[in-house]
């Protein structure tokens, strides 16, 4: 906290947030022309400002910088009461498509962030944000995100403009309910590089080592998190962690002064997996991976502790850890510090000495602080801590969690006296179960002084795999010989598609991929779709295609108009399908081009391996595909930098797109308290319901053309129903509300 404290005037979001912020890779804006927004006549009478384009009216002579209770502050929010009914505009497709589109604009912003105040949209229902250029696309959400306070937190995108886009199939009436509250206007981006001080990827200092590379912290890293919280008034960045617990719920650990104003826990974003790849410290990592909302479990303001429930368990491709603890007195050195620097990725600190036990020295806590409550780290070995480190957990020899940063002062050039709040002080000091940490991490009363960590999906987790070796450089390459453009992406050649193949010791469900160009520019009408297939020697059964790459749009002031992009480079781009894939043990993943420019895609690939080491990466001339050994330019031993997110198959549940097809009938859905599945016969069947996890929630058998399942003590969310009669099933996707 103290010399630990950087303001950025930003206006953010302020909601109360109780469902996931998942985002599918379904569908994209539609072409967008320049004077969509004056030339499509609205289907409402607007009963405000008509105007397609809102400004924020940020006014920053009148914005005063200031410290606020040892937070990293980001922000403060602007009120508005955006509706399709009274902003922006709307008009339906000739396909029959409903489109609401809206405009927000905030002058010199680094990004812009905003909230849902109302939100309920239905099944087939799109909700996408971007900004004019495209560079950035959020979305779709989809009815997974409805909830019982029917309210969405959008995180900020990047620039000072962004758009709304709202989709549905047009049925005489608007389905949904849809109101904008809160926009912000940030002068930090979370989002983006830090070049001109406008940026948090870069933003922290070098001395801490990038977690990606720490070996001895591969499953600890996974249970720590970015924190993206909004206040009353403010907005602020911290750090957080995953921590294992008897019950194994999804419990996180941070600094009470991070979530210290009336039901800011329901506001947070938790970005998970949010570091460099192993592979390269220059690429950005994902953020796609993100929760929102949290209930308060226990505080303590005067330790500093806060424990936090989230609203689900991290999905399966998001791959968490609950990490353990040590609530004994002695702690074993050296220890690491894993946490959110400014903002950035993972960073990891290291420390060879014992912590001392002391009271922390500063008086930026919100109460009084309790004596001898606190470790210190009198010099770091290797590394630091800084603003936006706060609440991150200090891990002991054994990778068990031991306290949580509250501040100090240490920087690269002096890495001195750093105050983590002890774990064991906030285990049962106060008796009232809101203000301990015991009676929630050992429910069962055991008394054990440790737990080890744990993965909560240990019996069939999912991975993250590449055929790319340690010792192995990647490399945009070209395919020279007096031939123009790239080896993985658009050429002289006219190569339409590009794949790499993958085989495992059994069939698999495949949750998503990353993707990471090396060229990310293309021609407006060209599109890039990502493609699953099974096969052995190359490409065969299409499984699988979705759209990689939106269009191209960009605004200046006279409006918007069309032009070539650099997106999607140097970072990692991760797609996540609707449903997880069943795919054979031999299987690709392809990204498929069209042509209407030359080198503007193009995915990084190995190109330092020996012609005869093993190539898995393949390109389709014309029909047929081949090796990139058997290339006639440049023949080249090979692996593309993709990279599957995916588990075993075990037998369990997977979702059957085809389900959709059958003639069952099963409503209501969305559900309350039952659902009736409808059936052609009166055959015996058993009803499991699944839930996101793959856990089975639900089970009943029934011999009846109509049946009644019991859906009233399921809490609100997505689910699946399968149903199984004579060695064959079918599976559906249902909704409690």
């Amino acid at each position: 906290m103290k010399n630990k404290i950087l303001f950025l005037i930003t206006f953010c979001i302020s909601t109360q947030l109780v469902f996931s912020q998942i985002q599918t890779n379904i569908g994209s804006p539609l072409p967008f022309q320049k004077d969509d927004n004056v030339a499509k006549k609205s289907l409402f009478e607007k009963k405000a400002s008509s105007d397609f384009f809102q400004k924020i009216p940020f006014d920053s002579i009148s914005q005063t910088n200031s410290e606020k209770n040892g937070k990293f502050i980001v922000g403060k929010n602007f009120s508005v009461d955006y509706t399709p009914e009274n902003s922006g505009t709307t008009f339906i497709t000739d396909e029959g498509q409903f489109v609401w589109r809206l405009g927000i604009y905030s002058p010199d912003a680094a990004a812009i962030g905003l909230v849902f105040s109302e939100f309920e949209i239905p099944e087939e229902g799109k909700l996408f944000i971007y900004n004019p250029n495209q560079t950035n696309i959020l979305g779709a959400f989809t009815s997974i995100n409805n909830n019982s306070n029917k309210i969405l937190p959008i995180s900020p995108l990047s620039g000072d403009s962004i758009i709304i886009e709202y989709q549905e199939p047009w049925k005489s009436k608007l389905q949904a309910r849809l109101k904008i509250g809160k926009v912000s206007h940030n002068t930090l981006d979370i989002a983006a590089k830090n070049v001109l001080g406008t940026g948090t990827f870069g933003a922290s200092e070098a001395c801490s080592t990038h977690a990606a590379f720490v070996e001895k912290a591969k499953d600890i890293r996974r249970a720590a998190c970015l924190l993206y919280v909004t206040g009353n008034t403010y907005t602020w960045l911290g750090s957080g962690t995953l921590i294992n617990n008897s019950e194994g719920k999804p419990y996180l650990l941070t600094a009470a002064h991070n979530v210290d104003e009336t039901d800011c826990e329901k506001t947070i974003i938790s970005y998970f997996n949010y570091e460099v790849p192993a592979i390269d410290s220059l690429i950005r990592g994902s953020q796609e991976f993100t929760l929102g909302g949290a209930t308060l479990i226990a505080r303590a303001f005067n330790i500093d502790f806060a424990l936090l429930e989230l609203t689900q368990m991290p999905p399966f491709d998001y791959r968490p850890y609950l990490a353990g603890w040590n609530r004994e007195t002695t702690v074993p050195a050296p220890l690491m510090g894993v946490q959110h620097p400014q903002g950035d990725i993972k960073r990891v600190s290291f420390e060879n000495d014992v912590p001392v036990s002391t009271t922390y020295p500063y008086e930026d806590l919100k109460e009084t602080v309790l004596s001898d409550s606190h470790w210190k780290i009198n010099k770091w070995d290797k590394g630091t801590t800084e603003p936006g480190s706060s609440g991150s957990a200090l891990f002991d020899n054994d990778n068990l969690i031991v306290g949580g940063l509250t501040g100090g002062e240490s920087e690269c050039s002096n890495p001195i006296l750093d105050y983590y709040f002890r774990l064991n002080k906030a285990w049962d000091y106060y008796t009232l179960s809101t203000k301990q940490l015991k009676c929630w991490l050992d429910s069962e009363n055991s008394d054990v002084t440790k737990m080890e960590g744990k993965d909560p999906y240990e019996s069939n987790p999912c991975v993250r795999i590449n055929n790319i070796n340690t010792s192995e450089k990647l490399g945009k390459e070209y395919i020279g010989n007096g031939k123009t453009g790239l080896l993985s992406g658009h050429n002289e050649l006219l190569h339409t598609e590009f794949a790499e193949k993958f085989v495992r010791d059994t069939n698999s469900y495949l949750y998503g991929v990353y993707i990471v160009p090396a060229i990310g520019k293309r021609d407006v009408n060209s599109k890039v779709y990502v493609k699953v297939y099974n096969g052995t020697d190359a490409p065969a059964n299409l499984l699988t295609s979705v759209e990689f790459n939106p269009k191209e749009m960009k605004y200046r002031a006279t409006g918007f108009y069309y032009d070539n992009k650099s997106t999607f480079l140097e970072k990692e781009n991760y797609i996540r399908f609707e449903n997880p894939i069943c795919v054979d043990n031999s299987f690709f993943v392809s990204y498929e081009i069209t042509y209407d420019a030359v080198d503007s895609f193009a995915v990084y690939m190995v190109n330092n391996r020996d012609i005869s080491l093993a190539n898995t990466a393949y390109y389709k001339n014309g029909d047929t595909w081949k090796p990139f050994t058997e290339h006639p330019y440049r023949p080249i031993s090979t692996s593309l930098w993709i990279e599957p997110v995916l588990r075993k198959d075990d037998g369990s549940y997977i979702y059957d797109p085809l389900a959709d097809e059958t003639s069952t009938v099963i409503y209501p859905n969305p559900c309350n308290d039952h659902v009736t599945v409808h059936n052609v016969d009166a055959k015996a069947r058993t009803y499991k319901v699944y839930d996101l996890q793959g856990k089975l929630v639900l089970q009943t058998t029934g011999s009846s053309i109509s049946v009644n399942i019991n859906t009233n003590r399921l809490p609100i969310g997505i689910y699946f129903l399968r149903i199984t009669s004579d060695n064959t099933h079918e599976t559906h996707k249902i909704i409690k509300q």
